[in-house]
């Protein structure tokens, strides 16, 4: 296990209490080894039990449709909403951060391509995933997931969940006149001394130097000149999505999974509706994750209207899952957690309900407690739905 610094440790225990924060989310926040008591019936599971407990239930009952999960149940008993043709396939090894082989995951992955292809299977891997989490997100139609469960290769198929976005409406008591101002509620200009960070910052000390927050989120606005950026829109810059060049001096990693129109509502066909368009930057064209950013880490100057963040000397990584309107997918959710976890973050962010998090075996929650067994500090909303929770 890696450990952070106690230094570390203090930054991130404020970043994770001032998430409750989050754009009129007002929630309480947990370390993913918590996450299991939020709903007992689906628990998570040791990452090491994963590939076991599988082939076990398989081995006993010798029928494929074991390995098969066809439907995910959430806390309040409703069917968890998936996206069709959009499957999870497990396979034999754990991922590298709990011990696996690079080598046999790297053959594991080959030999499932080669049978699918000999078994004349419709499928397309989308998402391979090697480090939190060994497998593959396939697209491949419905029809077909029983002929790929006969497959040796195969430990288990779950189906790929759609995640809804930060709400930022619910619970919203601001005014007209607020809201045309720009205020937001909560309000950033009392967040720490509400929360005593400021205490943290001026008795203690800790400002968050060294400490590096991944922010898994609708990306962050760079341009903004908390986050290192020129301050105004401007023409974009070739190495952008605006007019800073990406990364900055605090938005110093991050990725765009997804592209602006990825889960919007408006696209009537669901494939064409979570087709990813990824790129290097991961501007916000939403809001949520730049506000989210602030309260971590935003570095605004004193006296000044700027706002200051819980670490305003950490720096940042910017993991962009959403698009412009709609959801994402627990298949971009887990990639961004990989790739949070390669960038080296000491702490990742994610404004996602919880209950989205704790299927048992699932990717996203194998993902999140390894990156947690390797000292990285992970935090997730109980919650997300404004001020009503």
């Amino acid at each position: 296990m890696r450990h952070i610094p106690s230094l570390r440790r203090v930054a991130a225990a404020g970043v994770a209490v001032l998430t409750t924060l989050t754009t009129l989310t007002a929630l309480t926040t947990l370390t993913v080894p918590a996450l299991g008591t939020l709903a007992a019936p689906t628990a998570v599971a040791a990452p090491d039990d994963q590939s076991q407990s599988q082939s076990q239930t398989q081995t006993a009952t010798g029928d494929p449709s074991s390995k098969i999960t066809a439907d995910l149940t959430m806390p309040d008993g409703t069917k968890a909403e998936t996206v069709e043709n959009r499957w999870f396939v497990q396979l034999s090894s754990p991922g590298t951060a709990a011990g696996g082989s690079q080598a046999a995951i790297e053959a594991e992955h080959a030999d499932l391509a080669k049978a699918i292809k000999d078994a004349g299977i419709d499928a397309q891997v989308t998402t391979e995933y090697e480090t939190l989490w060994n497998g593959v997100a396939l697209s491949v139609g419905d029809a077909d997931v029983d002929s790929l469960a006969r497959l040796d290769q195969v430990v288990a198929i779950k189906p790929v969940v759609a995640i809804p976005r930060p709400d930022d409406a619910a619970g919203d008591d601001r005014t007209d006149a607020d809201k045309a101002e720009g205020i937001s509620s909560p309000q950033m200009t009392h967040a720490l001394g509400m929360t005593g960070a400021d205490v943290v910052q001026s008795k203690l000390g800790y400002t968050g130097s060294g400490v590096k927050i991944g922010i898994i989120d609708s990306g962050i606005d760079y341009d903004h000149v908390e986050f290192g950026g020129t301050g105004t829109p401007g023409a974009e810059t070739p190495d952008g999505d605006g007019s800073t060049a990406f990364p900055t001096s605090k938005v110093v990693a991050g990725y765009d999974f997804v592209g602006n129109a990825y889960g919007d509502p408006n696209v009537a066909e669901e494939s064409a509706r979570y087709k990813a368009v990824p790129d290097a930057y991961p501007d916000d064209c939403k809001g949520h994750g730049t506000h989210v950013a602030g309260i971590a880490a935003a570095k605004g100057t004193p006296g000044t209207e700027q706002v200051t963040g819980v670490a305003p000397d950490a720096q940042l990584g910017a993991y962009r899952v959403f698009g412009c309107a709609g959801l994402t997918s627990a298949e971009i959710l887990t990639a961004a957690m990989e790739k949070a976890g390669d960038d080296g973050m000491d702490i990742v962010n994610l404004s996602i309900n919880a209950e989205y998090m704790v299927f048992q075996d699932y990717p996203t929650a194998v993902a999140a407690e390894n990156l947690a067994s390797k000292g990285v500090i992970v935090t997730n909303s109980q919650g997300n739905g404004g001020e009503a929770g």
